[in-house]
């Protein structure tokens, strides 16, 4: 049996090394650049969008140039606050979009969705509820996103 499994494991090595030497794989040409920024969006720089029916803010991201947009893939995610069983408070990370139900204090049930758009230079973050309300304003005064570029650098 220890044979057996010796011998299957030296194959899947020689087999992976195959297949790194056919695809030329060349880990001193190629690096993988990654960007990550936390940012802060106040309550203040939310403006309504009437064509979208959302409240966005926009922030210049100067590591987005036309080249990155086009290779990277860009991941984001918002910090959040809940409250456990024990009415305690805490932060928590969540990926973009982030799609949750709250009830207000009028006791009404409404949907709210916190993501980002990516053109080149600029992020977009917003927040959109199921009800299309602008007087409905986002649920927390200050958001925190984190964002993250990946792409390979030739």
């Amino acid at each position: 049996m220890k044979e057996n499994l010796l011998s299957f494991f030296r194959k899947s090595a020689l087999f992976c090394g195959l297949v790194l030497a056919a695809t030329g794989c060349n880990l001193e040409e190629d690096s993988v650049e990654i960007v990550t920024e936390h940012i802060f969006v106040n309550y203040r720089d939310w403006a309504w969008n009437d064509f979208y029916a959302r409240w966005e803010c926009l922030v210049e991201w100067p590591y987005l140039t036309e080249d990155v947009y086009n290779e990277a893939t860009v991941i984001g995610s918002v910090y959040v606050n809940e409250t456990d069983a024990n009415d305690r408070v805490y932060t928590t990370s969540k990926n973009l979009p982030f799609v949750h139900t709250f009830q207000d204090d009028n006791y009404r049930i409404f949907t709210e969705t916190i993501s980002f758009d990516v053109s080149p230079g600029t992020l977009c973050f917003y927040v959109q509820n199921d009800d299309l309300d602008s007087r409905r304003e986002p649920v927390q005064d200050e958001y925190e996103f984190k964002v993250t570029a990946i792409w390979r650098r030739y």
